[in-house]
């Protein structure tokens, strides 16, 4: 997403001069550090993603919630349009950025997993089935062989889709990159655009995929989760989730290219 932060600074209600140094960013959204000598804030600047299926005036305020349980860093302001919103600035690593031996890594990662999904916020549910629908029938418009290849993909994973939307009573990330967790005191996880209730084994799944782990981190995050969760969870419960998160994660590259 490219964006002229002169011109977002503008649109902001702050006095005065700012420095502003680009983040790195997603396929879809572009980020700053801004300061002056007071005051230090995040800006996330996010195009409207009715293609994604993503509400940002819902997703502003689950992050509002989440802030309240110090589980996402505070919002300053968001504009009326929700594509331009202001953090407080957390002063911390992020996880990806930490220096620490994996076994380390891997129990913040597995702990931020299970508290995450220990949470209840008030949040519409979005269902899996119709989100892949969805997707699928955007692709079409534009790559129609390509989508219909992508659908007879995941009818092999109609199961698991069924028991996503069925069991769709566990608040997930869906997107929890290392590089989303915040070694603030405490933990603090950004990035909040594909969260909504499903399935814990997706978002562990997802999390693994995002990552790229290695088998060893593998077991270890699976190790930490079933120590945190207290259940027992396995690499081999986790193999077919990661198989439908692969086929996603490639058919929503796909669709950003159309």
């Amino acid at each position: 997403m490219k964006t002229d932060i002169h011109e977002l600074l503008k649109q902001l209600p702050l006095e005065g001069e700012w420095e502003a140094k680009k983040l790195n960013g997603g396929e879809v959204n572009s980020s700053w550090k801004i300061s002056n000598q007071e005051t230090t804030y995040f800006l996330k600047a996010q195009r409207s993603e009715q293609r994604n299926q993503i509400d940002r005036s819902a997703e502003v305020s689950l992050q509002r919630q989440l802030s309240e349980l110090d589980l996402c860093p505070a919002i300053e302001y968001a504009s009326d349009n929700y594509e331009l919103v202001l953090f407080v600035w957390e002063n911390a690593a992020t996880l990806k950025q930490s220096v620490m031996d994996e076994r380390s890594r891997m129990q913040i990662l597995a702990n931020t997993l299970w508290r995450i999904h220990h949470c209840k916020p008030r949040l519409n549910n979005w269902s899996l089935y119709d989100r892949i629908s969805h997707y699928c029938d955007s692709l079409a418009h534009n790559a129609p062989q390509l989508a219909q290849a992508y659908l007879e993909q995941l009818q092999h994973f109609s199961g698991l889709v069924r028991d996503w939307d069925k069991e769709g009573g566990c608040f997930c990330h869906n997107d929890l990159s290392l590089d989303h967790i915040l070694l603030s005191e405490p933990v603090k996880v950004v990035d909040w655009e594909y969260a909504g209730y499903g399935h814990p084994y997706f978002d562990i799944a997802s999390c693994i995929e995002i990552n790229e782990l290695q088998q060893a981190q593998v077991q270890l995050l699976c190790h930490y989760y079933s120590q945190a969760s207290n259940s027992e969870v396995t690499p081999g419960e986790i193999a077919s989730w990661r198989a439908l998160v692969g086929i996603l994660n490639e058919l929503w590259y796909a669709l950003q290219k159309t």
